[in-house]
């Protein structure tokens, strides 16, 4: 969940009541690095087909995430995805399917920032900039964006920086559900990323994944 104590929906952060080191989830799709290969699969299906993903050839890539149709990679501080774009998941400005993968487009919110953490969730990805900053894209239905509405993006939007994490700086990600997406936050002053840190978390909250002790949910915004 997103940790605080209510079940409503939250498009905008809210604080998780203990924090959490990590989360770890399952997804129809593996993909390892050095260079990226892919295994992708259907559920129910005994048919499992690699594929190199050549076109990252020559990157150093120091992350991958997978998400359900999707996947995402960084690659010397820059963010490629590839997969279905049917809900703008893949960052680049379009709805167009990629086999390959394209550069999240960085003229707006990613403009001349260092992506250090990156999550794919259920056609939306987020990502972490050096300074603290998340940016998020793709489905935004459930809030998952994070940016206090429900519209979706193809391109890279911040993260609500205000209420809960005002004056905080993100240090990792970690997506909690299909749709629910959590940071790890310090407070910004801190120069040591083994601070104290607490989860801050947005998105779907029906059955309480956002964590705030909630029973229903509703489409209130978190802030």
């Amino acid at each position: 969940g997103t940790g605080s104590t209510a079940t409503a929906l939250r498009s905008t952060p809210v604080a998780v009541s203990d924090t959490i080191d990590a989360v770890s989830v399952s997804e129809p799709s593996v993909c390892t690095f050095l260079f990226i290969i892919c295994l992708v699969w259907t559920p129910g299906s005994v048919k499992v087909t690699p594929a190199s993903v050549s076109p990252m050839r020559g990157k150093h890539v120091d992350k991958v995430s997978v998400g359900a149709t999707h996947a995402c990679a960084i690659a010397e501080a820059s963010v490629y995805c590839w997969g279905d774009n049917s809900h703008g998941q893949l960052g680049n400005r379009s709805n167009t399917d990629s086999a390959g993968p394209v550069k999240v487009d960085i003229s707006g919110a990613l403009k001349q920032k260092e992506i250090i953490d990156i999550s794919a969730g259920d056609n939306f990805t987020c990502a972490l900039a050096s300074d603290g900053l998340v940016v998020c894209w793709g489905y935004g239905a459930y809030g998952q964006l994070g940016n206090n509405g429900t519209a979706s993006s193809s391109s890279p939007v911040s993260v609500y920086m205000a209420g809960a994490l005002a004056g905080k700086k993100g240090i990792r990600l970690a997506k909690v559900s299909s749709y629910t997406m959590c940071v790890l936050a310090i407070n910004s002053n801190d120069n040591d990323s083994t601070a104290a840190s607490k989860s801050y978390c947005w998105g779907s909250n029906n059955f309480g994944e956002v964590g705030n002790g909630g029973k229903h949910a509703d489409y209130t915004y978190g802030k």
